[in-house]
């Protein structure tokens, strides 16, 4: 989906610098959400939609901003939830980032024809930890 690098090389050497350095590695790609908004909005039209994804930012940036006062304004699931359970992070770095440094990064949008009926983040299981984020998932009704 999004590569690290170019070759196997250049990630290797990245992954080594990491473990010597004893910094964590954070790959992530930051969109320009005014084009995507208005292709959305192109693509959708009326009808209810959901957009979901790694956006790599917490509900106090621009890129959130953009999401949620676009004229195509979409809302956080999460947050207009009737029900909301689990944790109150989606990145934990393979447990490495400290609890009261973990945030929420991940997010699911809906615009407002989405009733949304329940939000979960569910927190890292220490037994199988499959991913640095924690999955997200949400009932919706349309």
């Amino acid at each position: 989906e999004k590569p690290m690098s170019v070759t196997l090389e250049e990630a290797v050497e990245m992954r080594r610098a990491e473990k010597e350095s004893g910094k964590i590695l954070s790959i992530g790609f930051q969109p320009r959400m005014d084009p995507n908004m208005k292709k959305i909005k192109e693509i959708v039209g009326n009808q209810p939609a959901i957009v979901t994804g790694d956006f790599n930012v917490t509900d106090q940036s621009d890129a959130y901003a953009t999401m949620t006062t676009n004229e195509f304004v979409m809302k956080d699931a999460h947050k207009i939830a009737e029900k909301v359970t689990g944790v109150n992070y989606t990145f934990h770095g393979f447990t490495r980032v400290p609890q009261e440094r973990r945030k929420k990064i991940d997010f699911v949008f809906v615009t407002p024809q989405v009733r949304v009926l329940q939000s979960e983040v569910l927190g890292e299981n220490p037994e199988a930890i499959l991913s640095d984020h924690c999955p997200n998932w949400v009932e919706v009704e349309f």
